[in-house]
């Protein structure tokens, strides 16, 4: 199966925390045409593995350089549900796919430099700015990235629910859409904005004759 474009979008989303999650490994990363050989639940579960590191690595930082408390019970929240995902999909991992080498990160990079499109994320730049970043500022930006990363994965999960072979990881990737959603509204509450999805009721006006 080839590799899907879909999931070459959030490539985009995953180019820090994948050296210090698979930096280390017994096997030797699999080469460009492995990888266009790997399944493609092989594929999500890497992809989801390292998309939560990166994201308890922003909600780590959150913890202690959040202004508001509110940001961060959530920064520390997020960390604590992204630890379980990575649990539950490296038990998947485990029992599909014993053995099995990780994606090479530095694939990862360069083909991260040659997608393009308003969904990508630079981490780098981003990892920058969230370590400048002091106050409500900093507030600010890590809840829009913490909402653009979740968004993310809400769109490589919803994928997977179709295109996943095994039931177990189509059922992590249904419930990983409803966690991801959930929370973005909950972020979206702490920046003040609605999350309006119900349709505004018509009011009805009684005749009277």
């Amino acid at each position: 199966m080839k590799f899907n474009r879909s999931i070459l979008i959030a490539v985009g989303t995953l180019t820090f925390a994948v050296v210090l999650t698979f930096g280390v490994s017994k096997n030797a990363p699999v080469s460009a045409q492995q990888m266009q050989d790997l399944p493609y639940d092989l594929h999500f579960i890497d992809m989801m593995i390292m998309h939560h590191q990166e994201g308890i690595e922003m909600a780590q930082l959150a913890e202690t350089k959040a202004q508001k408390a509110g940001v961060k019970a959530s920064a520390k929240k997020t960390a604590a549900e992204q630890q379980k995902d990575i649990e539950e999909l490296q038990g998947h991992r485990n029992h599909f796919y014993a053995g099995k080498p990780p994606m090479d990160s530095s694939m990862m990079e360069s083909m991260t430099q040659s997608m393009h499109g308003g969904m990508m994320m630079n981490m780098e730049d981003t990892r920058r700015k969230l370590l400048a970043a002091q106050g409500a500022a900093f507030d600010r930006l890590f809840l829009d990235t913490m909402i653009h990363h979740h968004q993310m994965a809400v769109v490589v999960a919803k994928e997977a629910t179709t295109k996943a072979e095994n039931a177990e990881l189509k059922e992590y990737a249904r419930k990983a859409v409803t966690k991801q959603q959930s929370e973005i509204a909950e972020m979206n509450q702490l920046k003040g904005v609605r999350n309006s999805t119900k349709p505004k009721s018509k009011t009805t006006h009684k005749h009277t004759h």
